[in-house]
């Protein structure tokens, strides 16, 4: 959310606040909410795919470098925008298994389509 208020030109806080209120006013398992959550898993995905998780992991622990689990970020073909793409096209369609498994109203769905939009 903080993301897409910014990308809007609005400070992060206040941006965010009202985008959130606004979101949550839509409703349960609402249009908005979805894409939301699709957007902000294919963001998040993209981020988190960057991420050398050695360096972290080395300062917290106490062995050496040689003993931590390899888990450098692996090549993807394509630039930038495909690899994107691809993470948003699978969030799409965890977002719409979650709108048709739903039923509006369930006291779950927001969490259970927050799972399957990120998987």
């Amino acid at each position: 959310v903080v993301t897409v208020s910014s990308l809007l030109g609005g400070s992060s806080s206040v941006g965010a606040g009202f985008l959130s209120t606004a979101l949550l006013c839509a409703g349960p398992q609402s249009l908005a909410q979805l894409l939301a959550q699709v957007v902000g898993a294919a963001f998040g995905s993209y981020g988190m795919s960057a991420i050398d998780y050695r360096g972290a992991l080395g300062e917290m622990v106490d062995e050496t470098p040689d003993e931590l689990p390899s888990s450098r970020p692996r090549p993807e073909l394509g630039g930038p925008l495909q690899r994107f793409v691809v993470r948003l096209l699978g969030a799409s369609v965890g977002a719409l298994l979650a709108w048709l498994a739903f039923p509006p109203g369930l006291d779950f769905s927001l969490i259970a389509s927050s799972l399957l939009v990120a998987v």
